[in-house]
């Protein structure tokens, strides 16, 4: 009895097994930091007007490389101090661990050559622009079997961008996978019975010996998660009324140089396309958020027979706005890819809750067509004529001619490109009399075979592979599975939107597809290792 008495009043405490000396001081700092520059920079990105213009590109930057110098006073730290920090990370090998690891070294290895492919091109200048006869003047000593690039100062620049993203992309992934001093003492608790009886039954344990709920967040993760999507949903609202308003500048307070009628903007966005697919990158992660925290909340008898016991119910009316937003946005491209995404959660979503009774599927078909409502009653007018032009247009607005011109500069550099950011600068010599010059291709995906020539290009190809398929390895944090298929929907909507747009030309963009491609990163498919 006495001994039945003292593991009650225990509650399911259990100690970090194997645990490390305690945790540098200056280490906590570096952590902290870094938390509070990542909630900055994802608040800062969208709101400074997308971060389009260079003084707002380069403050993003600037996170970038704080991030990276604190990921790299961490690495130090841990090699000169001799610690070990606790992370969601399996210790014990075995063959999906050292998958992870070799998938993990491979994109740090591809990362790398990438960032060297780029400065490469830079130093390997093949001509510059005279500015007296606006014509090239060829290097001589350029090395034609290596990068080269047509306009150094524009790589360098496009450079010191990727370099900040990747700086980004790994301090982000490190901080996730780190345990808060919290989830090193314990991970559950029980001192009032919050904990049904089965899910006792069901606790695991990791690798390391710690018990969790499964599925249960990391609480970084669970605050990274708020942090994006509520601040996702402050710039819906804000589009949707800025849209609603009938004026013409940006956040109310800025006429911008290019699209000046409210039609074509949205929001904090002079091109209504970036904003949408902006949102699109969004709503997919905050619908996986709720339906985890949702899965939390169930299986917590003190929460469940309260219907709006938690505060997952917040994320369904966020949802709703961010799904909504790039249908009014009128960007014919983010209305598709949102509605083709919108299609592709809902069976998500009734696949996950087969089991579930039957109020629950009939609950998320009617959510299906709130979203469809809402969004008709406040865009589907605008959008439905600007559809119907798309099908009588056989120019698509213009890009038919960009492409035929983009076309005939790869066949001209194939094999090496004509470097990263020069795009710009080559075009308008290959455009015809007449014609607009133009400063993207309207299709990254074309733009970056250009620029980065097919070997550069592979690369790009491999480290989004390897980000995808990451999930498979099976050592992170685990999550059920529709979080991740989620989480794919808005990551896979922004590549493919890439094909008739610019979404990877605009920093604030290709910050958020960073940050939800560390978290992707971080992710395993089972339960236990």
């Amino acid at each position: 009895m006495a001994e039945h008495g003292q593991n009650k009043a225990s509650s399911f405490r259990r100690p970090q097994s194997g645990a490390p000396g305690r945790t540098p001081h200056v280490y906590k700092v570096c952590d902290q930091i870094t938390e509070w520059v990542l909630y900055f920079s994802i608040v800062f990105a969208p709101w400074a007007f997308g971060t389009t213009k260079p003084p707002e590109i380069w403050i993003l930057d600037a996170t970038g490389y704080l991030l990276g110098i604190l990921l790299v006073t961490k690495w130090v730290l841990r090699w000169r101090l001799g610690y070990a920090p606790s992370r969601w990370l399996d210790t014990q090998g075995g063959r999906l661990a050292t998958v992870a690891r070799n998938t993990t070294w491979m994109l740090a290895f591809l990362t790398g050559l990438l960032l060297f492919y780029c400065v490469v091109s830079a130093l390997n200048a093949r001509a510059s622009i005279d500015s007296s006869t606006d014509r090239f003047v060829y290097n001589s000593h350029a090395i034609l079997w290596l990068p080269h690039s047509f306009d150094y100062p524009a790589t360098w620049q496009y450079a010191a961008h990727y370099l900040a993203f990747a700086c980004t992309f790994w301090a982000v992934r490190d901080w996730l996978l780190g345990r808060t001093s919290r989830e090193r003492r314990f991970v559950l608790t029980d001192p009032a019975g919050a904990v049904s009886p089965s899910v006792r039954e069901s606790l695991k344990a990791s690798s390391d010996g710690e018990a969790r709920l499964p599925g249960e967040l990391p609480d970084r993760l669970r605050r990274l998660l708020w942090v994006i999507c509520i601040n996702s949903t402050l710039l819906a609202l804000e589009s949707i009324l800025q849209r609603l308003s009938g004026t013409s500048k940006l956040l109310w307070l800025v006429e911008p140089l290019w699209n000046k009628t409210e039609e074509s903007q949205f929001g904090p966005y002079a091109y209504r396309s970036n904003a949408a697919q902006y949102l699109n990158l969004a709503w997919p992660l905050c619908l996986g958020f709720w339906s985890l925290l949702r899965r939390e909340n169930r299986l917590r008898v003190g929460l469940r027979s309260r219907v709006g016991g938690s505060a997952h119910v917040v994320l369904l009316p966020c949802a709703v706005l961010l799904m909504a937003a790039p249908i009014v946005s009128t960007s014919r491209g983010g209305a598709l890819v949102a509605g083709a995404g919108i299609i592709t959660a809902v069976v998500i979503l009734l696949a996950a809750n087969l089991r579930s009774a039957r109020w629950v599927r009939v609950g998320i078909m009617v959510w299906f067509l709130t979203v469809i409502g809402f969004s008709g009653y406040l865009g589907w007018q605008r959008l439905q004529l600007r559809l119907h032009r798309l099908f009588e247009d056989d120019s698509m607005s213009g890009r038919t001619q960009i492409y035929e011109n983009s076309r005939r500069m790869l066949e001209d550099h194939k094999v090496f490109g004509i470097g990263p950011g020069a795009f710009a600068t080559v075009y308008k010599f290959y455009r015809k009399p007449g014609q607009i010059w133009q400063a993207w291709v309207h299709d990254d995906w074309l733009e970056f075979a250009i620029t980065f020539g097919y070997v550069g290009f592979s690369i790009l190809v491999l480290v989004v592979l390897l980000i995808g398929s990451r999930w498979f390895a099976s050592n992170g944090v685990f999550v059920p599975w529709e979080f991740m298929a989620l989480s794919y929907i808005g990551l896979v909507g922004c590549l493919l939107h890439a094909k008739f747009d610019f979404p990877f030309q605009v920093h604030s963009i290709v910050h958020l597809f960073a940050v939800m491609s560390a978290i992707v990163f971080c992710i395993r498919r089972h339960g236990s290792p």
